[in-house]
């Protein structure tokens, strides 16, 4: 019988061990599956949500907390209890916030829209409930017709904000007056009777939905807002308003979706979600040539150089920009792929033979006048000039350097101007040889029909009217000469190679031109037909959501990490 005995004990452990092994591996293999469903799922909302969006916030910053100390030789790593302090680090981009179109319940059996008045009192709804908060299972008009929820046309904002965040499943204080994080499968007991207690207060990824004009919300901009133990207006503290409406959407009973990596003696949390606008490496501009963009109404000719090239994604990041001015020096990015496109555009101009004309991260390579908008995605090289002669403007204009072909901006006035002298005529030469050098190189053009004319006399400022033109002489059919006969009062002829404008012999009152000053405003263009423009940017049109959980196994504390990450188009982004 012993003998039986000890060859059974053997056979059993023979037999236990594989399945030990198996059981091992079937967990691992569970917690992979949960792991990877749990992070698909989550993404599949946030790019739905996104994608929808209206009004996108810049991505913020938020609080992870950590331990002040710890018992780094431990194994495995323990906070200190000895020294215990909750300690908050801020991660970047950990919450994103936009709002989402309004919607309406439809009814499509007899295809109509439910009425806030339908809803509102009905069925239990008190009077004046949100409209997009009340679940409805059948039309109200028409018993047990089906419903579908669809967004209004045209679209609207809602008046709520959604939001994605990275927040500890209770956020509740416990260490003092402020929150931590307890992970028993990763740090194991520490001796504390608060930090041991039995559950796992990990990170998830939280989406919540509120009023941002409701007061119990209103430490919204304040990066702790979910930690915040302030009293709200209820009476309830802010985070327990936060936590009320929070819901998370990853799986975190046995996963966490921060990382911790060691920094000197510390262990530091990272967030695995994120969320940021999307970066656009050396895209090509393409050339705006639609109708209405020349002189003549029509589309413009290949030869003719357009006033502005358009890119796709508007609503750039960085310093903003109307086209209102050209790219400032303090616009100064590292000279890379995507380095530093955060903080603007860089831009680059390249002429027929691949030279580059323009850099807005180098101030001295620029031989052309750019400027952007930031909020419909285009570059222009046709800005607004205006400029007064009686300012000393050769202080800050070096004439004979091709890179500087403008006047400093910061000089900028409303007009410049000129006094007539009994002259029929006003040159670029009358505001001087260092406007001449500056605004009239081979490379700079006026933009046809951008001028301003005004006659400033004893009447005061009147303006005047355009009654010819020369925009090339090699190209007749694009000029339209002066009229045969002498121009009237308050007319002129212009001719867009040189600048010069003509006109007519007096004013109205029959005084002499002496006694008038004319007030002119152009926009110049740099560019050549054959021009290449090179964007990097980061636009908010352009989502990425990086969306990662780290997932335990129970038995041996394993921690198997999956991460996504997504680019999201926002389709209906307002610009």
């Amino acid at each position: 019988m012993l003998v039986v005995l000890a060859i059974t004990v053997i056979l059993m452990l023979i037999l236990f061990i594989p399945l030990s092994r198996s059981i091992d591996l079937t967990q691992r293999g569970r917690a992979r599956v949960d792991g990877m469903d749990s992070i698909r799922n989550a993404m599949r909302r946030v790019t739905v949500d996104l994608s929808n969006a209206m009004e996108v916030y810049e991505p913020r910053d938020i609080p992870l907390w950590g331990y002040s100390a710890w018992n780094t030789p431990a194994n495995p790593r323990k906070p200190d209890t000895a020294n215990l302090a909750s300690e908050a680090y801020l991660v970047n981009n950990g919450l994103i916030a936009f709002r989402l179109p309004k919607h309406r319940y439809y009814c499509t059996r007899f295809s109509h829209s439910v009425t806030p008045v339908e809803i509102s009192g009905a069925n239990g709804v008190a009077p004046g409930a949100a409209y997009d908060y009340v679940a409805l299972a059948s039309c109200p008009r028409h018993t047990g017709a089906p419903l579908e929820f669809r967004p209004l046309s045209p679209l609207e904002p809602e008046d709520r904000i959604t939001a994605y965040f990275v927040g500890l499943k209770d956020p509740s204080p416990r260490i003092g007056n402020r929150p931590a994080y307890r992970n028993l499968l990763l740090f194991g007991a520490t001796g504390d009777p608060v930090l041991d207690r039995n559950d796992v207060n990990t990170y998830t990824l939280y989406r919540v939905e509120f009023n941002p004009n409701d007061p119990n919300f209103g430490n919204w901009n304040r990066p702790d807002f979910f930690y915040d133990t302030t009293a709200a207006p209820n009476g309830q503290p802010f985070w327990q308003n936060w936590y009320s409406v929070a819901r998370s959407i990853i799986n975190s009973e046995t996963a966490d979706v921060v990382r911790w990596r060691q920094v000197g003696g510390k262990l530091i949390p990272q967030s695995l979600c994120t969320f940021g606008p999307s970066p656009v490496v050396d895209e090509i501009a393409q050339p705006d040539r639609s109708s209405g963009s020349f002189l003549t109404g029509t589309a413009l000719p290949d030869f003719v150089p357009p006033q502005e090239y358009v890119l796709p994604n508007g609503h750039w990041l960085g310093v903003q920009n109307d086209r209102g001015m050209v790219i400032p020096d303090a616009l100064v990015m590292a000279d890379t792929a995507t380095a530093g496109i955060q903080r603007g555009p860089h831009i680059q101009v390249f002429d027929k033979f691949r030279v580059r004309q323009f850099d807005s991260v180098q101030p001295a390579t620029r031989n052309r006048i750019v400027s952007y908008d930031s909020l419909t995605g285009r570059v222009n090289f046709a800005i607004n000039r205006s400029d007064n002669a009686s300012d000393a403007y050769s202080a800050t204009l070096d004439a004979t350097d091709p890179s500087e072909p403008f006047v400093d901006l910061k000089n900028d006035v409303a007009t410049f101007t000129a006094t007539l002298g009994g002259a029929s005529s006003v040159a670029p030469t009358s505001f001087g040889a260092a406007y001449n050098d500056a605004r009239f190189r081979p490379t700079i053009r006026i933009v046809a029909g951008s001028e301003s004319v005004q006659l400033a006399g004893p009447n005061g400022e009147e303006p005047m009217r355009r009654a010819g033109w020369v925009i090339d002489s090699a190209r007749p059919d694009l000029n339209r000469d002066f009229v045969e006969k002498p121009l009237a009062p308050y007319e002129y002829t212009v001719d867009y190679q040189t600048g010069v404008l003509k006109f007519g012999p007096q004013d109205p009152d029959g005084q002499n031109w002496a006694n008038y000053r004319v007030l002119i405003r152009y926009k110049f263009q740099t560019n050549a037909p054959d021009d290449v423009v090179r964007v990097s940017y980061t636009t908010k049109d352009f989502a990425t959501a990086t969306l990662g959980v780290v997932q335990y196994t129970r038995k041996l504390r394993e921690a198997l990490p999956f991460e996504v990450t997504e680019r999201v188009q926002i389709r209906n982004v307002r610009r």
